[in-house]
């Protein structure tokens, strides 16, 4: 009986330590999501170009869309990302992430 219950036990645990690593890894992904945005808000706002702001973001998460409004005296940004599974079977299951900031112009 011991022998049965622990063949059941040790692949479902197998399952929950890696559905934990997943959700480490997509806090990780929006963490830098995060920041790639504020960044390219916070560069564009003091006067760098758009092309320059996302090129300097693009090695940090090459994967993301990142969309930039530059309006009067507000700069606002959106960086989108698609996270897959992390398992080749669970490829269909993917989670979006965004995350956006807004900031204002700084003049000098």
């Amino acid at each position: 009986m011991v022998i049965a219950e622990t063949a059941v036990v040790i692949p479902v645990l197998g399952l929950v330590a890696l559905a934990l690593a997943w959700g480490v890894s997509l806090t990780g992904s929006a963490m830098s999501l995060a920041d790639a945005a504020r960044n390219v808000a916070r560069d564009v706002a003091r006067g760098v170009s758009v092309p320059e702001a996302l090129q300097a973001v693009q090695e940090q998460v090459p994967e993301a869309t990142i969309t930039v409004e530059a309006d009067g005296s507000m700069v606002s940004v959106v960086a989108h990302r698609d996270v897959a599974a992390p398992l080749p079977g669970l490829n269909f299951w993917v989670i979006p992430m965004e995350q956006s900031v807004t900031m204002p112009r700084e003049w000098s």
